[in-house]
C-alpha cells in the first residue's frame, strides 16, 4: 500500500465527500421535485382523479425527454441553466444542477408507477366516504405507495451515484472522477481498485438502508378522511446549497486555474508551491475533456487554464468565439509512434491497423505526423484538424482506429503501431526518444500554453503566473518526473 500516501488519503477523503455531497444534495431536489410531478402525471393521467390530457401529455414528454438524453450530453448542455442557478459552471455545485435534473425525471416515473400500483379498490372507498382530491392524494395515494415510493428513492441514489462519476467532465470532483484520474489516466490501477471497492460499499450502505426506511405495507384504509397523516412527511429533506466552486463569498479569492488531468496538473501542483512564494494563491480544476476548460475560462469561472497549444487555441477562438488569448509557454508533449511489432513505419504490413487518439487536440495531429514519416498521404494543407477523411493515398491501406486519448498505450499488443502523446506514453513506461518508431521533432508548432481572458492579459497577476511556471524549478521538475518525455517551451 505504498501508493496510499497521506496525499492520497486526503485525495480519497475529499472525493469520498464530494460523492456524497453531490448525490445526497441531488437527491433530495430530485425527492422534493418529483414527487409532485409524479402526483400531477398520475392525477390528471387517463382514470386519474382529475384527467387533463393537455397538461399530462407535455409533462409526459418532457420527462421521457430528459430520461433519454445521455447525462454527459445533458451535463454538458445546460451549462448556461447551470451557470444561471448555481453561480458557476465548475465544481461539485456545479455538478449538482445536471444531477438533480436527471435524477428528478427518473424518479417522477418511478414514482408515478409506484403509485399506479395502489388498489383502486381503496381509491373508490375513500371516495365513496366524501374524501376530497386534496385527501386522496395525501392520505390514500402515497402513504398506500409509500414502500415504493422508498424502493424508487433507493434506486436513484445507487444510479446517482453511477452517474456522479462522470462529473469530472466539469471539474465536479467526486470517486469516480478520480479512479479515471489515477487509476486510468495515470495508470494506477490500485487507486482503481480501492474506489471501486469504496463505491461498492457506499452502493450496499444505501441499498441495505433503503430496505431498513422502507416501511411495510400500510392496510386499506377504511376511514380516509381520519387516516393519520403520513410518515413520509419526514422526508421532505432540506438541502445544503453548496458554495460555488470557486471560493464561496471570498472577495480576495484565489487564481482559479484549469488543467486536464494528467502531466499538466502534476506540473500546475509545482507551480502552485512556486507561486506561493510570490503571495499568489491557486485553485486547481482538473478536467477530463479538452472543451469545457475554454468554456470555463472565457465564462469567468476560470481565472486562467494550462493545457492546450497555439493552433488549437486559434481555432477554438475562431470556431466559438472566445475572447482568449495565449500569455506563455509551458510545456511541448511531442507526439511519438510507438509499435511492439515493428522498429519503422515502412515496416506496417498492407491492411495493418494503427491507433490514433480521439480527441480534437491529436487526432489530427497523429494523422499530420504518420503522413510526415510516409504512412500515407493527406490532402495539401491538412493540419491538426485533419480527419480520416483527408487521407487521399494510402497505398498499404492501413486502417485507423480511433480511440480514447489513455488508451492507444493499452492497444500496443493488439495494433501494429500507435500514436501516443508523451504524457500518456511516460505513464505507460514509454520515452518518447528511446521508444518511439517516429516522433515530433523540437520545432513542433505544439507547445503548450497559459490562456486567459483577452481582458485580463495586462492584468499583474499574469504576469507573476507565467513567471512561477517559466523557472528553473519547472525544467527540472519536468526533467525529473517525466524522464524526457516532455520539452520545456520557454
Amino acid at each position: 500500500m505504498g501508493w496510499l500516501t497521506p496525499t492520497m488519503q486526503d485525495l480519497l477523503l475529499e472525493a469520498f465527500w464530494e460523492t456524497l455531497v453531490m448525490v445526497g444534495a441531488s437527491a433530495a431536489i430530485a425527492v422534493a421535485c418529483g414527487l409532485p410531478l409524479a402526483l400531477l402525471l398520475q392525477v390528471t393521467g387517463p382514470g386519474g382523479l382529475r384527467p387533463m390530457p393537455w397538461l399530462q401529455r407535455p409533462l409526459g414528454l418532457l420527462v421521457n425527454a430528459l430520461r433519454s438524453t445521455p447525462f454527459i450530453i445533458l451535463m454538458v448542455a445546460i451549462v448556461p441553466f447551470t451557470r444561471l442557478v448555481a453561480g458557476t459552471s465548475i465544481g461539485t455545485g456545479a455538478a449538482i444542477v445536471p444531477l438533480a435534473l436527471a435524477a428528478t425525471a427518473f424518479l417522477a416515473r418511478l414514482f408515478e408507477n409506484a403509485l399506479r400500483e395502489v388498489d383502486a379498490g381503496v381509491v373508490e372507498a375513500a371516495r365513496a366516504m366524501g374524501a376530497s382530491r386534496w385527501q386522496i392524494v395525501t392520505k390514500v395515494l402515497v402513504p398506500e405507495a409509500l414502500p415504493g415510493l422508498i424502493a424508487a428513492v433507493t434506486v436513484a441514489l445507487v444510479s446517482l451515484v453511477g452517474f456522479s462519476a462522470m462529473a469530472g467532465a466539469i471539474g465536479g470532483g467526486g470517486l469516480g472522477d478520480l479512479g479515471i484520474r489515477f487509476g486510468y489516466q495515470r495508470f494506477m490501477p490500485e487507486v482503481m481498485a480501492t474506489v471501486v471497492l469504496v463505491l461498492i460499499i457506499l452502493v450496499q450502505g444505501l441499498q441495505s438502508l433503503g430496505g431498513l426506511v422502507g416501511p411495510p405495507p400500510v392496510p386499506p384504509l377504511k376511514e380516509a378522511r381520519d387516516a393519520p397523516p403520513p410518515t413520509a412527511a419526514a422526508r421532505r429533506s432540506r438541502h445544503p446549497r453548496p458554495g460555488p466552486g470557486a471560493g464561496g463569498g471570498q472577495h480576495a479569492r484565489p487564481l482559479r486555474i484549469g488543467v486536464t488531468a494528467g502531466p499538466h496538473a502534476q506540473v500546475m501542483e509545482k507551480v502552485r508551491e512556486i507561486a506561493a512564494r510570490d503571495g499568489l494563491v491557486l485553485r486547481i480544476t482538473e478536467f477530463q475533456d479538452y472543451i469545457q476548460p475554454n468554456a470555463a475560462l472565457a465564462a469567468g469561472d476560470l481565472d486562467a487554464n494550462s493545457y492546450q497549444h497555439q493552433p488549437f487555441l486559434d481555432q477554438q477562438v475562431r470556431d466559438r468565439n472566445l475572447p482568449l488569448v495565449a500569455v506563455g509557454k509551458t510545456l511541448i508533449f511531442p507526439l511519438g509512434v510507438y509499435s511492439r511489432r515493428h522498429r519503422a513505419l515502412a515496416d506496417l504490413p498492407a491492411g495493418g491497423r494503427i491507433a490514433i487518439p480521439n480527441d480534437p487536440t491529436n487526432g489530427g495531429r497523429a494523422l499530420v505526423l504518420l503522413a510526415a514519416h510516409g504512412a500515407f498521404e493527406l490532402r495539401a494543407g491538412s493540419d491538426f484538424r485533419a480527419t480520416v477523411a483527408d487521407i487521399t493515398v494510402n497505398p498499404r491501406r492501413l486502417r485507423i482506429l480511433e480511440l480514447d486519448a489513455a488508451q492507444p498505450p493499452r492497444a500496443l499488443d493488439e495494433v501494429e503501431a500507435a500514436t501516443i502523446n508523451s504524457n500518456y506514453a511516460f505513464q505507460a513506461g514509454l520515452n518518447p526518444v528511446r521508444d518511439s518508431i517516429a516522433l515530433e521533432n523540437a520545432d513542433s508548432p505544439y507547445a503548450n500554453l497559459i490562456a486567459v481572458r483577452r481582458q485580463d492579459r495586462d492584468a499583474a497577476w499574469v504576469a507573476r503566473l507565467v513567471a512561477a511556471y517559466q523557472t528553473p524549478e519547472i525544467r527540472e521538475f519536468a526533467a525529473t518526473t517525466f524522464q524526457g518525455a516532455v520539452v520545456p517551451a520557454f
